[in-house]
């Protein structure tokens, strides 16, 4: 597969996942950099995803060790294919993907330990990926 064509960034730092209790528990901090944090709010879940400096005081994260990868530039709203193309590129190695999607843009967590591969598979696909936070 050599039909890509996406730019992504490897964001810096490690990004955790935790289940919260109330939405009292957060104390989201202004972010630096690249950096990216998602709360996710459904009737019987609250999770924070984000930077693991900025895991709320008091609580552990579930799952840890988590690199982030984030789509370079905006994307049209209605791009269709982006989660698919960047998530079958590195699953078909057997890799575990996690995609949180914003208005504009795409991110991707994988576990820091399969992060080259990730990025290996990516660019066989002819994504582009810019390293400069690794």
């Amino acid at each position: 597969m050599t039909d890509c064509k996406l730019n992504l960034l490897v964001l810096a730092g490690e990004y955790v996942v935790a289940h919260l209790t109330s939405l009292a528990q957060l104390h989201p901090a202004p972010l630096s950099g690249q950096a990216m944090y998602s709360l996710t709010v459904t009737p019987d879940e609250l999770s924070f995803i984000g930077p693991a400096g900025m895991m709320p005081p008091g609580l552990q994260a579930e799952s840890r060790g988590w690199r982030c990868l984030r789509i370079d530039g905006e994307l049209a709203f209605d791009q269709v294919g982006v989660v698919a193309t960047v998530s079958s590129a590195i699953a078909a190695q057997g890799i575990s993907v996690f995609a949180i999607s914003s208005h504009d843009r795409d991110h991707f967590l994988v576990q820091a330990a399969d992060l080259p591969q990730a990025i290996l598979q990516l660019r066989m696909a002819g994504c582009n990926v810019n390293e400069a936070n690794v």
